[in-house]
């Protein structure tokens, strides 16, 4: 963790980390997550952004998941942020990943090395393994 927040860059343009983060503009672009019914929390979104409501722990659907491969396939980089950078980020973060052709559990290692690095008081973010299976369904499909 540095002074601003959490923050890990992960590879092919992705990186991921908390909501003060997004302030430094590290990437091109950003992916907000939010709690469903909550405001736009990062005051630094654009319009160009994606925000997403997403409950952790909770099942992705499929149109979400093509909206964040979408977004996450065009050029330049992105950054993925939820609240405190530990669960609905790397979550989202994973998808980007495999989104630009990383392999799932290539994509998985890679975010739990580099978050783990980073922000080492969590051993690793918070995946929930029914999700972790959806996505790699949603993988094999897409």
């Amino acid at each position: 963790m540095d002074e601003y927040g959490r923050y890990a860059y992960l590879d092919l343009g992705i990186s991921v980390g908390s909501r003060d983060v997004c302030k430094r503009k590290l990437a091109s672009r950003a992916i907000h997550v939010r709690h469903p019914g909550t405001a736009i929390e990062c005051p630094h979104a654009s319009l160009a952004d994606l925000h997403l409501e997403y409950t952790e722990r909770h099942p992705l659907s499929v149109g979400t998941l093509d909206r964040i491969k979408q977004f996450a396939q065009a050029p330049g980089s992105v950054y993925v942020h939820c609240a405190a950078g530990q669960c609905r980020g790397p979550t989202i973060a994973l998808v980007s990943l495999i989104a630009r052709g990383m392999a799932p559990w290539d994509a998985l290692a890679c975010i739990v090395k580099a978050t783990w690095r980073q922000y080492p008081e969590h051993v690793a973010p918070h995946f929930e393994s029914s999700v972790l299976q959806q996505i790699l369904a949603w993988s094999d499909v897409g």
